[in-house]
C-alpha cells in the first residue's frame, strides 16, 4: 500500500469538479486502495480523489462499518429534516465548525465491482457522502458556513495561510 499526499484547500484541484470514472472500474482498485489506507492513517473517515490531486468521481468513507468505495457516486434525494454537525476537513488542517445538512440521503454509485447500487443514508454516514460528494463538485465544507461562524473561521483561514480557499458566495 502507498500512503498519499493529501493536498490542502488552496489547491486548484479542490476547486475544480471531478471527471467521471471510466470503466473497466476495476481499474481504480489499487487508488481505492491507497485512499483507504491513506484515509485511515490521516485519521480520517472519508476520502475524496480530488483531495489526492486526482480530478476523479471517487470516494472512499469508513462510517463505521468498514471501508466502502464509491464510484461516480450521485446523491438523488435528501430530507427536508436537517442535522447540524461539527465537521472537518483532511484539505483543511486543523479547522472545524458546525455545518447544517440533510439528516438523511439516497444516492447510488458504482462499487469496484462494477455493479451499480442505491443506499439510503442516515446520521454519520449521510454526512460523510454528502461531504465526500461536495468534494467532487469543487466544494468545501467552509463554503456551507453559517454566518455565526463566517468570520471567526475565516480570521482562522488567514492565520493559517489559507485565506485564498473561502470562496464567496
Amino acid at each position: 500500500m502507498t500512503i498519499l499526499p493529501i493536498y490542502i484547500c488552496t489547491d486548484k484541484v479542490l476547486r475544480q469538479k471531478a471527471n467521471d470514472c471510466s470503466k473497466p472500474f476495476s481499474q481504480y482498485k489499487q487508488l481505492a486502495e491507497n485512499m483507504i489506507q491513506t484515509m485511515y492513517k490521516a485519521p480520517g473517515i472519508g476520502l475524496a480523489a480530488p483531495q489526492i490531486g486526482i480530478s476523479l468521481r471517487l470516494v472512499v468513507y469508513d462510517a463505521g462499518n468498514g471501508a466502502v468505495v464509491l464510484i461516480n457516486p450521485e446523491i438523488i434525494s435528501r430530507s427536508e429534516q436537517l442535522s447540524s454537525y461539527e465537521e472537518g476537513c483532511l484539505s483543511v488542517p486543523d479547522i472545524t465548525a458546525e455545518i447544517i445538512r440533510p439528516a438523511s440521503i439516497k444516492f447510488r454509485a458504482y462499487g469496484i465491482d462494477g455493479y451499480k447500487f442505491e443506499k439510503e443514508a442516515s446520521g454519520l454516514e449521510a454526512r460523510v457522502v454528502q461531504h465526500e460528494c461536495d468534494h467532487l463538485e469543487g466544494v468545501l465544507f467552509i463554503d456551507k458556513l453559517q454566518a455565526k461562524d463566517k468570520l471567526l473561521i475565516e480570521k482562522q483561514l488567514k492565520k493559517a495561510g489559507l485565506k485564498a480557499a473561502v470562496q464567496k458566495a
